[in-house]
């Protein structure tokens, strides 16, 4: 007889990243990827292997982490059963959202065509306790016209070396494509999506530094150009904090990919609520 085909399925993934050293598993620290691998051995009795479509930075949330493994044949957990099984035992600043099964050969990172990070600004003069963790507190005056001066000078292919932190890449690794960069108002909040086929180390946190010193008006957006250009690094502008980035969707069909439009707030959105 045939062995059974292996299974593969496709779990949906939401974490608030305050309190993990990021997704990707790391020796001796508290990683989303290490959690979730360590509740999946406890109820199947074996280590599970699993396959995340993004490696977040410590501190940075995620709605839409997608995750692939194959679960083992024994013991037999049914897929409607696994999601219950393990909100029980995870965490609870780390939900499974859905799983579902897909073709043998689907991959979470390889089958990705883009993902959308969105990064929230908060603008008021009273630091809410109830959001600092997830907002970039700026009092600062905020032209938003230049802000998207200076984002649509970033859209495109381009080498983003000098919008990445990591140094020791070869050059041709560097060049991404960006399809859109968004950025609405919501009541006192600026909420920055950034739309693209990949992303480098830390590169949607210098984008949002970027454009957040353009809108002081402290800095040209024209250099933005310059900046792709000669590939220049510079501390000119900060890196944004991680509190404000969310991996917010990832898409596996151009029709998604060409079609998203972010709505609301990112806690907001999951969690059904208007804006």
């Amino acid at each position: 007889m045939n062995a059974p085909a292996e299974q593969n399925w496709l779990l949906t993934l939401a974490y608030e990243g305050g309190r993990y050293s990021g997704w990707q598993f790391q020796p001796g620290q508290s990683t989303v990827q290490g959690v979730l691998q360590d509740r999946l051995a406890a109820l199947y009795k074996s280590d599970v292997p699993i396959f995340g479509c993004s490696r977040t930075d410590a501190g940075v949330h995620a709605l839409s982490q997608m995750v692939t493994f194959s679960p083992p044949d024994r013991p037999s957990i049914p897929l409607e059963n696994l999601e219950k099984a393990l909100n029980d035992s995870l965490p609870h600043d780390i939900r499974v959202r859905s799983i579902e099964r897909m073709p043998p050969d689907f991959h979470a990172r390889f089958n990705a065509l883009g993902k959308a990070y969105s990064y929230l600004i908060f603008r008021g003069d009273l630091r809410s306790p109830f959001v600092s963790g997830f907002c970039w507190p700026e009092t600062s005056s905020l032209a938003l016209p230049l802000m998207k001066e200076a984002a649509s000078i970033l859209t495109g292919t381009h080498d983003f070396t000098a919008f990445s932190v990591n140094s020791r890449r070869p050059e041709p690794d560097n060049i991404r494509t960006l399809y859109r960069i968004e950025i609405d108002e919501i009541g006192q909040f600026v909420l920055i999506t950034v739309i693209g086929d990949g992303f480098l180390y830390k590169m949607v946190r210098r984008i949002v530094g970027f454009l957040v010193k353009a809108g002081k008006t402290r800095i040209d957006p024209e250099i933005g150009r310059r900046l792709l250009k000669e590939k220049e690094r510079t501390t000119r502008f900060d890196t944004a904090p991680p509190q404000g980035l969310y991996l917010e969707e990832v898409f596996y069909t151009q029709e998604a990919l060409s079609g998203y439009k972010t709505r609301n707030l990112p806690f907001l959105e999951l969690l059904g609520l208007p804006g």
